[in-house]
């Protein structure tokens, strides 16, 4: 986060000494505005938004350097733009690893379901199982698989304690 953050206001500053000066500066604002963040968005794009604002000022005070408003709001907007794409990038690595890690049955549910497109119904037949057994397993399946992505995507050491 604070990487994507950085890379956001050197895109707009281009001189590491202010990016750092204005990274301080958005730290203490998120900081002492943290009870406004509104958690249905992602926290990465609310600090960016503090970051256009805290440099909208930075440029008024006294850095005529800093580029007009309307260029830091395009920069930050294709920001956010990279961001979710390597999210996403992440995210779909992270579930190819888990779909790779299970059974060969379970693949072949999936593969009948989502790349087949085929029905609780069609895939019984497939498999010789009852439509409500298919529908069970996958519901299983797609368990283990949110468990599993959640458990690669989680920060390493969060929840992690010594025995």
């Amino acid at each position: 986060m604070e990487t994507d953050l950085r890379a956001f206001i050197y895109s707009v500053v281009r001189d590491w000494v202010q990016v750092d000066d204005v990274l301080q500066e958005v730290a203490m604002v998120l900081w002492r505005r943290y009870a406004d963040y509104d958690p249905r968005y992602t926290f990465g794009a609310w600090a960016r938004g503090v970051a256009r604002g805290v440099l909208s000022n930075e440029r008024r005070r006294r850095r005529p350097e800093v580029m007009d408003p309307t260029i830091i709001a395009v920069l930050a907007d294709a920001n956010q733009v990279v961001v979710a794409e390597a999210a996403w990038d992440h995210e779909d690595a992270a579930l190819q690893a888990c779909i790779a890690e299970l059974d060969a049955r379970a693949r072949r549910m999936l593969d009948l379901r989502y790349v087949g497109s085929l029905g609780w119904q069609a895939i019984a037949e497939e498999l010789k199982r009852s439509p409500g057994a298919i529908k069970k397993a996958l519901q299983r399946i797609r368990d283990r698989l949110r468990q599993c992505i959640a458990a690669r995507l989680a920060p390493k050491g969060v929840g992690q304690h010594d025995a």
